[in-house]
């Protein structure tokens, strides 16, 4: 059949339903649309697209870095940001985003295909919102460009974001985690270097690609006292240190008594305990990845009969921040977290209702 373009169309039935091809060129093309309307739309937007041959990673490929369009855009505005939100932004733009959509024409990108791409990357709603609007940044920016008339983005809605992401653990949880005696610990978690991996995280509050990197020599001791120097991170892409944080922050932390002795343990029996090499690793060339710790926080949880309800590992640092407000003055504690501001401490705050009078009590016991 001819459409109102000049175009011929024809139906071909799938098991999906009817789906509209369009010849061109003297193949036929399938336009994923299931009306002859919306087929003629598509063929349009394609015909529009190939007059430029321009692919995404053409003009995307550098977009949050200093020399990437949409950098110098936004800082010409006014619109600074972080070099770890630079950083993190180009790092998920090169994992996630590109590789699925980068030699794609913007004409040839769908709300199907973003949706699906989305869909299917085992990352929370939170950050997937995240990824959605990368895309919808650079599809703005093909617009803009006259790659495409319209993005396909609008189409595409954001994820529920899990409620329990960010939800801290409590006290009682904390108890079961983390019990007194060495056997039921180990119990617990498996052996020493795990047992001292999530004891670090639950009573410094790093951020757990902070933690994965350190290295023996980042561990100080002064006057009875022990602690961790956080001046990196891990890259997203490779998995090997960036020599910065995510917020470009560094800091000191404050290792628990309980805290150092497992560490101690474990220094004594790591096959890896020169002051150069990673105090977390298996194999000594990469630190603990994100999927690796949250796959053993889930056993852990399981062997400690605790419901995690989808929490992860980085709740951790949520309950820390949370707890901190009782034993620490805000502007430690934003030291400790290694936040900027003191807005970014309040929303790492949750506290229940039992914090809530142990905070009322303590000013009134200071007072």
């Amino acid at each position: 059949m001819k459409g109102k373009n000049g175009h011929n169309y024809r139906r071909r039935m799938l098991k999906s339903g009817v789906v509209y091809e369009v010849l061109l060129d003297g193949k036929w093309k399938s336009t994923g649309q299931q009306t002859l309307e919306r087929a003629e739309t598509w063929t349009k937007k394609y015909a529009f697209g190939q007059k430029n041959k321009t692919k995404i990673a053409d003009f995307a490929a550098d977009f949050y870095k200093p020399e990437g369009f949409y950098r110098k855009h936004l800082e010409s505005r006014g619109k600074r940001r972080s070099t770890g939100y630079w950083l993190q932004q180009q790092s998920r733009l090169e994992r996630y985003i590109l590789p699925v959509i980068g030699d794609l024409m913007p004409c040839e990108v769908t709300p199907q295909i973003i949706d699906k791409t989305l869909t299917d990357i085992p990352l929370s709603g939170s950050i997937k919102n995240k990824l959605l609007y990368s895309i919808k940044s650079i599809m703005a920016e093909a617009v803009r460009r006259g790659l495409i008339e319209v993005s396909p983005c609008e189409k595409v809605e954001n994820f529920a974001a899990n409620s329990q992401e960010r939800t801290p653990f409590t006290k009682a949880e904390l108890e079961v985690f983390f019990p007194d005696t060495l056997r039921d610990l180990i119990y617990i978690w498996g052996n020493k270097m795990w047992a001292a991996y999530f004891l670090c995280l639950s009573d410094c509050g790093h951020r757990p690609g902070e933690q994965s990197v350190l290295l023996w020599s980042d561990l100080w001791e002064f006057d009875g006292r022990a602690g961790f120097i956080i001046d990196k991170s891990m890259d997203g892409i490779t998995q090997q240190p960036r020599h910065t944080t995510k917020t470009g922050y560094s800091r000191s932390s404050l290792l628990s008594e309980r805290a150092f002795t497992m560490l101690k343990l474990w220094h004594q029996e790591t096959p890896l305990p020169e002051p150069d090499s990673l105090i977390f690793t298996f194999d000594g060339k990469r630190g603990l990845i994100a999927n690796t710790i949250n796959k053993h926080l889930r056993l852990s949880a399981e062997r400690a009969g605790i419901d995690l309800q989808g929490r992860t590992a980085y709740c951790f640092r949520h309950t820390f921040n949370t707890l901190g407000l009782l034993r620490h003055n805000p502007a430690d504690l934003r030291f400790l977290m290694g936040h900027r501001t003191e807005k970014e401490t309040t929303n790492y705050n949750h506290p229940d209702r039992q914090l809530l009078i142990q905070k009322a009590l303590k000013i009134t016991q200071d007072a």
